[in-house]
């Protein structure tokens, strides 16, 4: 797709709108679920509250129909249509099922709009360095990995070429599983070093726990996991509206592919 009409900072702006636009429709669904859970319990929001709902709803159409439109005109000569977002009616009373439901298409709509100026915003030819970054930890996946691990390989290489055909979200969240397990794996082995009476008196390791066993692991290019391990845990694997950099994606596969070559290696330590 060719973005070279675009600049980053009206993308970025665009982008903005829509997180800002997503927020607002979750904080209305949240109003209406505390509706709810007072209704249950025999209790009411006053009229007046409910009435400001209304009107937040009300606005909230206007302000999606106006940057959904932007939007499509916007992008609309560079992506196909079926991507772009949806104008979606008004709901023609106030009754409670009805908003539940716009709000829902609402805030669908804006987490797919803003996967579009994502994969918009970021798509940019590999540079030569990244090329090779990209070859080098194929080449480590299909020599040292697959061999001996092949459904970790399998994750990393759908991670790998998702990256080499700008999906970066898929890229990272597949990356981010591998991790994930290892983690779990390391976390287990720590557990079970403690001893019982430990283990039930803290009952999951802290970090500084498995730093020295990921260093055990991988050597001098811990770090390297590390990063990896912290960018996943702590913006991509639960932050809603996090989308990925190419840097970011290439960071978390090469940690990916480090920690399971370290891993294979502490399971089969006769093995190259």
């Amino acid at each position: 797709m060719n973005t070279s009409n675009f600049t980053r900072a009206e993308m970025n702006a665009l982008k903005e709108e829509w997180f800002a636009l997503l927020k607002r429709a979750e904080d209305c669904l949240k109003v209406i679920d505390d509706i709810d859970s007072r209704a249950l319990m025999g209790l009411t929001f006053s009229s007046l509250y409910e009435r400001r709902l209304e009107e937040e709803t009300e606005g909230l159409w206007e302000d999606y129909e106006d940057l959904c439109n932007r939007t499509q005109d916007y992008l609309g000569k560079k992506v196909g249509e079926k991507v772009l977002p949806k104008v979606i009616p008004i709901p023609p009373s106030a009754n409670e099922g009805e908003v539940r439901t716009f709000l829902q298409r609402v805030a669908g709509e804006s987490r797919k709009t803003l996967r579009l100026i994502d994969d918009l915003l970021y798509t940019t030819k590999l540079s030569s360095r990244d090329r090779e970054r990209l070859y080098s930890l194929e080449k480590e996946v299909r020599d040292n990995i697959k061999p001996f691990l092949p459904e970790y390989a399998s994750d990393l290489e759908k991670a790998l070429d998702a990256f080499s055909n700008q999906n970066l979200t898929c890229s990272v969240l597949l990356a981010g599983r591998v991790i994930e397990v290892i983690w779990s794996k390391i976390k287990s082995k720590v557990k079970e070093e403690r001893g019982v009476k430990e283990a039930m008196e803290r009952k999951e390791p802290e970090w500084e726990d498995l730093r020295p066993y990921i260093r055990d692991m991988v050597g001098r290019e811990s770090e390297k996991v590390i990063q990896a391990i912290k960018l996943y845990r702590n913006k991509f694997s639960h932050r809603v509206g996090s989308y990925p950099t190419p840097e970011e994606s290439l960071i978390m596969l090469s940690g990916a592919v480090l920690l399971a070559k370290g891993y294979k290696d502490g399971t089969n330590p006769s093995k190259p």
